[in-house]
């Protein structure tokens, strides 16, 4: 009976062991496919260009990204108007940098559910407009 509990406690460590998460960590809420779905200019809805709704962010485990923008051509018809990649981190409490061709911008995201959100600021003339962005998982 006591061979049978070490083999039991045995089989049963192992399987914990090699059971377990091959991740050390908890897997990045902003690694996924990201299409944009709505935005927001001091609180207001804009109303989205069509073509700008196929707009695509994805971000991989090995912190590269693609940006995929889109336009309309003037004949409806939606061509792809950019192609940004880069690098993005996270430099934790849910602050973000991304790095293309050179520049890093440092933005705050909020993640809920299947859609996280950007919001920042420009001023122009001494106005200050917020604008929100929202994205959805894909």
């Amino acid at each position: 009976m006591k061979k049978l509990i070490v083999v039991f406690v045995a089989t049963l460590s192992l399987c914990i062991t090699s059971c377990g998460s091959d991740d050390d960590g908890v897997r990045d809420p902003l690694i996924g496919a990201w299409q944009f779905t709505e935005a927001f200019e001091n609180g207001e809805s804009i109303t989205s260009d069509p073509c700008d709704l196929q707009d695509i962010l994805t971000f991989n485990a090995d912190f590269a990204y693609v940006g995929r923008f889109f336009e309309d051509d003037g004949s409806g018809t939606c061509i792809e108007l950019e192609l940004v990649t880069g690098t993005w981190e996270n430099g934790g409490n849910n602050v973000y940098s991304f790095t293309s061709e050179g520049e890093t911008d440092t933005e705050t995201i909020t993640f809920s559910e299947n859609t996280f959100t950007i919001e920042y600021s420009e001023t122009f003339e001494g106005t200050t407009t917020v604008y929100r962005e929202v994205y959805t998982r894909i």
